[in-house]
């Protein structure tokens, strides 16, 4: 089973999401990915072993592509 944590990480090294200064220090983890990926409007919060549900993939991946052609989900609104 998939988790927040693990889509996040993943996707932030997809979409080379760049973090804050702990990110810079520690690099890419899954709680860091998964904070970055809520911040940015990608990913729901939630904790980071949280399984992620069919239909909360397919939103993730479609914000994940908006991300990618625009930078930044909150320009659409």
């Amino acid at each position: 089973p998939l988790t927040k944590g693990m889509i996040s990480h993943m996707l932030c090294n997809a979409l080379k999401i760049r973090g804050g200064l702990t990110t810079l220090l520690v690099g890419t983890t899954q709680r860091y990915g998964l904070r970055e990926c809520v911040w940015n409007g990608i990913v729901y919060d939630g904790a980071v072993d949280e399984y992620v549900s069919g239909g909360e993939l397919l939103a993730v991946f479609s914000r994940a592509e908006t991300y990618k052609k625009h930078g930044d989900l909150e320009s659409l609104k």
